[in-house]
């Protein structure tokens, strides 16, 4: 795609002022059309060093309103927990451009000139973002711009020759202008492998600056045109098929007789779990590690509880308990791992989830808040997202605790009897007692089809609540050892 290119082609002079002034106008259009549409638009920009991604992406901000985009870099913080965080971070809304200067293919680029070969984990990861994207009804952009060694070189010189232009020439960028065979042929290899008809490459020669303003500013313009003439995608059901599922369910073999034989000794365990969990928590700090703890459960099955126990041992400045709810306005008008990417843990951090994303695939199944082609298509996508997350160095952990419906029902009716407890059952809860075979078939699918390597779920039986405390705690702390290397 790259190395066949003419770099020599030029817009006739006279031709660039008329276009610019119809093209100012044009997107202007086309960004009123976007918002009344509530079309949300993903836009990345990426090329070599010098290309002049900053001066092209200042180019068509001048052309909208600025109400209506924001512009980010399209790179990932020291602190963040995977490359793909800030691009989820600021996915664009209804509406909205999202704009960002380099493109979540871009670490598969890096990887893959330093490896000599192609990086398939960066690309199977940026792929599945954008799919994700896509099938939310995002209108997904990508721009390559290309320069020559030469033109790279010489813009190098002229940038460090002024001393208020030098600090944006970096070590890493005059290593690719010295590598540039290298980097040249494995942009190349990543470009042909994510190229598609629902998500194009569009590489534009950027050797001349006027030219390359008038090709980026007709690209965009024409891709918008095609994104808001393309007919909503169809509502057709049972497009997505999935393999059956043949593996029993980790919950089918749970004894949910076991109690404690000793609950004397149940304070003394407890204390040595929450200090050894309190000294390794410290440790994960001190060595960035991200964690991510996913509870999940029949309801009154004990999330809270189970939390309360792990969150005691820990330093409150360290973690953060995320409790899930129906999704806002804002939340179901984009993907719906977008809320949970937003609360994500930084390095050395710990993010705990009183319920996930998981609700996809059982509440919005069980109650048609989302089409069935959506939920089964979430399984692989949870998957990619969690198996991202493991990959770039968090800890991921899924807790399933495990109740009968009889133990629910007594638990139901003390919230009840007891006045300071009586704000944890709702209407909502007896409703889904009526539905408990069907969770119990979406829980097992989504057990069996997501208990990976990278993100385990750990089933709890929880008909003793200290004996599921214990559980939750010793796999945690068990989990920690190994990642810091103790056992």
């Amino acid at each position: 795609m790259l190395e066949k290119l003419n770099l020599e082609t030029k817009i006739p002079e006279a031709e660039i002022r008329p276009r610019l002034e119809a093209l100012e106008v044009r997107l202007m259009e086309l960004q009123r059309t976007v918002l009344d549409q509530g079309l949300p638009v993903l836009i990345a920009v990426d090329g070599g060093s010098a290309a002049g991604k900053g001066r092209l992406i200042n180019d068509l901000t001048q052309c909208l309103d600025p109400r209506g985009f924001a512009v980010f870099e399209g790179r990932a913080s020291k602190d963040d927990v995977a490359e793909l965080a800030p691009f989820w971070r600021h996915s664009p809304a209804p509406g909205r451009m999202a704009i960002f200067d380099r493109s979540w293919l871009r670490p598969c680029i890096e990887q893959t000139m330093k490896a000599k070969r192609l990086s398939s984990r960066h690309l199977r990861d940026a792929l599945a973002f954008e799919e994700a994207h896509q099938h939310s009804g995002v209108c997904v952009i990508k721009i390559f711009l290309h320069i020559s060694r030469k033109e790279q070189g010489k813009r190098f010189k002229e940038l460090r020759a002024d001393k208020t232009t030098a600090w944006r020439v970096t070590e890493s960028d005059l290593e690719q202008n010295l590598m540039f065979p290298h980097w040249l042929k494995a942009a190349d290899s990543v470009l042909r492998r994510s190229n598609s008809d629902e998500a194009p490459w569009k590489i534009i020669v950027a050797m001349d600056r006027a030219s390359a303003r008038v090709e980026f500013l007709e690209t965009v313009a024409a891709s918008l045109e095609a994104a808001l003439a393309r007919p909503p995608r169809p509502k057709k059901a049972d497009t997505v098929i999935l393999p059956p599922v043949e593996s029993p369910s980790p919950r089918a073999n749970l004894d949910l007789n076991l109690r404690l034989a000793d609950d004397s000794g149940y304070r003394k365990r407890f204390r040595k779990l929450q200090d050894e969990l309190e000294t390794l928590s410290l440790r994960l700090h001190r060595e960035k590690i991200p964690v991510v703890l996913a509870f999940e459960g029949w309801d009154a099955a004990g999330k809270g509880g189970a939390i309360k126990r792990v969150t005691d041992a820990l330093d409150p400045r360290q973690y953060r308990v995320i409790p899930v709810g129906a999704p806002s306005k804002e939340e179901i008008a984009r993907n719906y791992l977008w809320r949970f990417w937003r609360d994500m843990p930084s390095k050395g951090r710990i993010a705990i989830f009183d319920r996930t994303w998981y609700g996809r695939v059982m509440v919005e199944r069980i109650e048609g808040f989302c089409a069935p082609d959506d939920w089964r298509r979430a399984f692989d996508e949870i998957n990619a997202t969690e198996r991202h997350l493991a990959e770039s160095g968090a800890v991921v952990l899924k807790f399933w605790l495990e109740i009968t419906r009889e133990e629910q029902a007594l638990r139901f009716k003390k919230r009840q009897d007891t006045p300071h407890k009586q704000w944890k059952i709702t209407d909502e809860d007896w409703r889904n007692r009526d539905k408990w075979n069907q969770y119990e078939t979406a829980v097992d699918e989504l057990l069996i089809r997501t208990h990976q390597p990278w993100a385990p779920w750990i089933c709890v039986p929880a008909v003793d609540k200290k004996l599921a405390r214990l559980q939750v705690l010793d796999t945690l702390v068990k989990a920690l050892r190994k990642r810091l290397g103790k056992g």
